[in-house]
């Protein structure tokens, strides 16, 4: 009887490689020590991003609030346009809030998310590709963007009415 010959071992596809899958034990103690760091870094990121640079835009809005009122005890005409772009700043400043509010609980829940991906991954349970991030992620992401604009947009609508008033 004639033997069949094995076929060449082909590499496994990029999105079923596992973590058990290299051969190396110091590679995959390193590719095991990355994913720990991305986590870490991501906890930092999110508490950093959602304090530090959201922060400005609540600055920025309740400084306009405080200059508004401020020009509103002056004279006539410049106090009722500094009254009506209190109201674009104060909308600013709650939009601010809510982006703080919603980046912070995003980043939360995604840490979760991660975390909970990340431990089947380095028991090999589940292929590397499973880290990738879910698409609702990435539409919270649009989102928190989004809502730091309108806060932004709110807070130059206050100017430019604060400015043709005056």
């Amino acid at each position: 009887m004639i033997e069949q010959p094995t076929p060449p071992q082909l590499p496994p596809k990029p999105n079923t490689v596992h973590l058990k899958d290299f051969t190396d034990d110091a590679y995959r103690d390193h590719v095991a020590q990355s994913f720990i760091s991305i986590r870490d870094m991501l906890t930092q990121g999110v508490t950093q991003w959602g304090f530090e640079v959201v922060k400005h835009f609540a600055f920025i809005n309740a400084a306009g609030i405080a200059g508004a009122t401020a020009l509103a005890t002056s004279s006539k005409p410049i106090a009722v346009a500094a009254l009506g772009s209190v109201y674009w700043f104060l909308c600013g400043l709650v939009a601010a809030i809510v982006t703080m509010i919603v980046i912070y609980f995003v980043g939360l829940v995604y840490l979760r998310t991660f975390s909970q991906r990340l431990f089947p991954v380095l028991a090999s349970s589940q292929p590397i590709s499973a880290m990738s991030p879910p698409r609702w992620f990435w539409v919270m992401i649009g989102v928190n963007w989004s809502l730091g604009a309108v806060s932004l947009v709110l807070f130059i609508g206050g100017v430019i009415q604060l400015v043709s008033a005056a």
